[in-house]
């Protein structure tokens, strides 16, 4: 997958966020019935065993980070040439920049501040080095990974404030990486997707719509069913869809995560801001131009598609692309 940062108000008719190559792509209208069980093509592909993470929250958080960050040393190297530094933000976050070797030949250029996946209880600035600096060579941008606090060391609320101040260290940084301040994106993975999304719409509500220009989204984990607005509910299906032992996160484990971060609806006002999906296209009206990306079989499905409509009925320029037959976090298996 390449990664395109675009100028902020750059229409997605004409130009993708994110455009993928070598692997088949498909259109998903929000309407449209998607999903199904883990099909036999999958499980071949796999070697005959799904891959899934042991219940122990300390277990999984081991198992987690070390099958991301093994797997990801066996894909191929990132051809480009890529510096890496990092740095230590505050007393409680550190971040790991990714230069490409076009940085030391001026020029400005846009920077993606970067969260990770893990269901908020897991993951690090290692798990995934290798898609950072893939995206970092491959579309010529600074890439800033954020290593934020996890569950259970620290609560929901602290988490979000780990991630919106690494981007804003990172915007106020931009002369020193030799950023284009006027090209920042927010790019998240799974849970990452969520507090990418958060940490924009905060950004937002606080009066700095300057200091964004775009959000990637990467099978984001942003919506519980129950929060969704009544308007979308019937676009929400996957969590029944895709019910089933699907790899390599299931909706039960979604739920754990939920509950062991406190942040199972219904929600009050604070809360509801932490997942601004719930909140309907209204509160999204200001958002950047976003790029959605999905799987077919992720119980997370439809967090992309009821995001998706709310933001094309904001008027927000949106596009997405959902990946046929395929679950949660594909590219980080074998």
């Amino acid at each position: 997958m390449l990664l395109k940062v675009v100028d902020p108000g750059t229409s997605l008719s004409s130009t993708s966020l994110l455009t993928t190559i070598k692997i088949p792509r498909r259109r998903c209208e929000p309407t449209a019935p998607q999903g199904g069980g883990t099909g036999p093509e999958l499980i071949n592909a796999l070697g005959g065993k799904l891959p899934f993470l042991p219940q122990d929250p300390a277990a999984r958080r081991d198992a987690f980070n070390h099958m991301l960050a093994e797997n990801g040393r066996k894909l191929p190297v990132t051809v480009s040439e890529i510096s890496t530094k990092d740095v230590q933000v505050d007393d409680n976050v550190s971040v790991r920049i990714y230069q490409p070797s076009t940085a030391k030949q001026g020029g400005k250029l846009p920077l993606l501040v970067f969260y990770h996946g893990g269901g908020w209880i897991a993951g690090n600035l290692d798990i995934e080095d290798h898609m950072c600096r893939t995206v970092c060579g491959e579309a010529e941008c600074i890439v800033v990974s954020v290593d934020y606090r996890l569950t259970p060391e620290v609560d929901f609320a602290t988490m979000l404030n780990d991630c919106f101040a690494a981007a804003e260290w990172a915007h106020s940084k931009a002369a020193e990486l030799n950023a284009d301040p006027q090209r920042y994106g927010y790019w998240g993975g799974s849970a990452g997707g969520a507090l990418a999304l958060a940490a924009a719409y905060r950004l937002i509500s606080s009066g700095k719509r300057d200091h964004i220009s775009a959000i990637i989204l990467m099978s984001p984990m942003c919506l519980h069913p129950d929060a969704t607005p009544e308007k979308y509910r019937h676009l929400h299906r996957s969590t029944v869809e895709n019910s089933g032992l699907v790899p390599i996160v299931t909706w039960d484990d979604c739920v754990a995560s939920y509950r062991a971060n406190d942040v199972l609806p219904p929600y009050g006002d604070r809360k509801a801001a932490w997942f601004p999906t719930s909140l309907g296209s209204e509160a999204l009206k200001d958002m950047p131009p976003t790029y959605i990306y999905n799987t077919d079989l992720e119980c997370m499905r439809d967090d992309g598609t009821v995001l998706e409509a709310e933001l094309r009925d904001a008027g927000v320029s949106t596009k997405r692309d959902v990946m046929p037959g395929l679950p949660h976090y594909f590219w980080v298996l074998p």
